[in-house]
């Protein structure tokens, strides 16, 4: 950890923290490219404690910036057929929420009924024999819906119920209104959402066994001074940052509650070196933070946001 003395015009900066702003002065300027440079020369000596990097399909394990072990977390075949059919109900609403008898839509329709007749005979298919093992379905449920004949009847009733709602719809293509294909979507939701919330539950169920399963596996080569500081990473889009499957698993394996000082998720694509130097830049700032005597996670926000909102709750709207 660093211990940097850090003089009061530093404040002026950090919300621009890897910005250059061209200030009004020479001498401002000279101090303000002191920072940056100082910023640059910290980060490129900046220690890399052991991490975890949660990628789509892969764990690694990072130990001084090198890539230790690799663990495949892609989920098993029964898991990507279950989403397959608990996104027939999505299918459905793209559709026809916004139903117009269009011939595009007629030909549609009915390529989707001959394909949902094939997914109804698939559901005896599903392939039960690569389900992970190592975390016990008690976790999941203590009922018998996931079991074997369980799931494979819920498979054919969410396809059925997609297959009748748009055979229904073909029958009537010219002659039904939107009011009347609303309510059809309607009662089909109704139909089907139990079944639909349940093949989730199985997805999230065989998802986090695999991961508990490798990621275990990592986290036990560590040593006990390594389990007091390994980070995780994850990253990606914006979306599934919310309550991320991953991420949650990464903060429940380092016994946190969630995203903070070891859990990190970063928005945006990165390859290897850039994921390094957006966690190099991330201790740093915490490192920053801890020396201003501030929340460890200062630095990470606008740092001009708590003002911004006292301001304008008292900013009055006239115009």
């Amino acid at each position: 950890m660093f211990h940097i003395q850090i003089q009061t015009y530093c404040l002026l900066f950090f919300s621009l923290f890897i910005s250059t702003v061209q200030a009004q002065s020479t001498s401002l300027n000279t101090l303000n490219q002191a920072f940056h440079q100082s910023l640059k020369q910290k980060l490129e000596h900046q220690s890399i404690t052991p991490v975890f990097v949660y990628r789509h399909q892969r764990i690694d394990l990072i130990r001084k910036g090198q890539p230790t072990l690799q663990r495949s977390i892609q989920p098993p075949q029964l898991y990507q057929e279950l989403k397959s059919y608990a996104h027939l109900i999505l299918l459905a609403h793209l559709e026809l929420q916004d139903f117009k008898a269009t011939k595009e839509l007629d030909t549609k329709l009915n390529q989707y009924v001959i394909a949902l007749k094939q997914a109804i005979l698939d559901a005896k298919t599903l392939n039960f024999d690569q389900q992970p093992q190592g975390l016990p379905l008690s976790l999941l449920s203590t009922d018998q819906r996931f079991q074997k004949e369980k799931v494979i009847e819920r498979q054919e009733k969410i396809a059925t119920a997609t297959l009748n709602l748009f055979q229904e719809i073909i029958d009537h293509f010219n002659t039904i209104t939107m009011t009347e294909v609303q309510q059809r979507l309607k009662n089909y939701v109704y139909e089907i959402d139990v079944a639909v919330d349940l093949n989730i539950k199985h997805c999230a169920y065989l998802h986090l066994t695999v991961i508990h399963q490798q990621a275990k596996e990592l986290y036990l080569l560590l040593n006990d001074e390594e389990k007091k500081t390994v980070q995780a990473i994850g990253y990606g889009s914006k979306g599934p940052r919310d309550q991320s499957l991953g991420l949650q698993y990464m903060a429940w394996l380092l016994g946190l509650k969630g995203e903070g000082e070891r859990v990190i998720y970063f928005e945006g694509r990165f390859e290897d070196q850039d994921i390094f130097k957006a966690l190099a830049k991330f201790n740093l700032e915490l490192d920053l933070s801890r020396s201003l005597d501030k929340d460890p996670l200062y630095l990470q926000r606008d740092i001009l946001g708590e003002d911004a909102s006292s301001i304008l709750r008292k900013l009055e709207r006239d115009f």
